[in-house]
């Protein structure tokens, strides 16, 4: 029983996929790679602009002890070509231009990419919707009398609405993976073994969380499909029968029954809001945890390379990476 689980995930993964080739990639491929560029140039902007705080941190910290990296040394060499001397005050100036100038930079190419990724999800539902609301035209007559008309109205509506948002997901997910990558490079290149033993701690968690919330997830999805279905079709029996329904008084039955849905719904909305919001309260609580034990052991252990400069970066870097 479990191979034949196993063999129909399998199978449901790569139909998935066969679809999403087929009415996403195939189609779009020049705009779905454009989003890809933007992203990564987005994704490494804000990438400089935290590296950016390990200097100005320094500058404005520690002065006497500035170390050299690539990131003075930069901010050295632009000053001199813009013919201003190389002092303290220039060099904080210019450090704080810089993370400006990639802060815009970020914004301006995320608003841009998130322009065409809502262009891209809005057509594809679209079309889409339009081709399963031809399909049930096209279905025999039966088969559509024997699901009934709010059953397949839901069926076309959500399924669009599901195509936008996953293909929006897919889109964060892409940058998300991108901002991963070169993040997880600055920190390893601030401090390896903090970087590590980080790393590790969050992908045990990951691996149980997801084991833990994956399946209460997809069963909660399902039965909230399954009385959406029923309170659509529901209303719009309702409506399209008003003539029967005052003729044999049965407004208190049906208002009844759509309380009866509307109550089951209730405890499922609350327990997917509680799945979505489990994962960030964890990383927001331990991530508090671990950032004071890192500022002790920097204020204690010298010795380990943890200035107080690094770990502003280390801490910063970190808590973009939780989402």
């Amino acid at each position: 029983k479990e191979v034949m689980l196993s063999r129909s995930k399998v199978q449901t993964k790569e139909t998935m996929l066969k679809l999403y080739w087929r009415i996403v990639f195939r189609p779009y491929l020049w705009l779905v790679l454009l989003i890809a560029a933007l992203t990564f140039l987005g994704s490494t902007a804000e990438v400089v602009s935290i590296g950016m705080l390990v200097p100005l941190a320094e500058m404005l910290i520690e002065p006497e002890q500035t170390t050299a990296n690539p990131m003075t040394d930069f901010l050295q060499r632009s000053v001199m070509l813009l013919g201003i001397s190389p002092r303290l005050e220039s060099l904080v100036v210019a450090g704080l231009v810089l993370v400006a100038s990639m802060i815009v930079v970020k914004n301006g190419l995320l608003l841009v990419k998130l322009i065409w990724v809502t262009r891209l999800a809005t057509g594809v539902s679209h079309l889409f919707a339009t081709r399963m609301f031809e399909a049930y035209l096209r279905t025999h007559i039966g088969e559509f009398m024997l699901r009934g008309r709010g059953a397949s109205h839901e069926d076309v509506n959500s399924v669009a609405g599901a195509v936008s948002r996953s293909i929006n997901l897919g889109a964060q997910l892409l940058y998300s993976l991108i901002y991963v990558v070169s993040i997880f490079g600055l920190l390893l290149y601030l401090s390896w073994w903090v970087t590590l033993v980080v790393g590790g701690l969050v992908l045990i968690s990951m691996r149980y969380m997801r084991g833990a919330l994956e399946y209460r997830s997809k069963w909660i999805g399902q039965r909230l499909h399954e009385l959406n279905q029923q309170r659509t079709a529901m209303q719009f029996d309702g409506l399209d029968g008003i003539r029967v329904v005052k003729a044999h008084a049965l407004e208190a039955s049906i208002v009844s029954r759509l309380r009866t849905i509307q109550q089951r719904l209730l405890p499922l909305v609350v327990r997917r809001a509680m799945l979505i919001s489990i994962p960030n309260i964890f990383f927001e609580i331990t991530g508090v945890l671990l950032v004071l034990l890192l500022l002790v052991i920097a204020l204690n252990s010298p010795d380990l390379g943890l200035t107080l400069p690094k770990l502003l970066a280390l801490v910063v870097g970190l808590r973009r990476l939780t989402p």
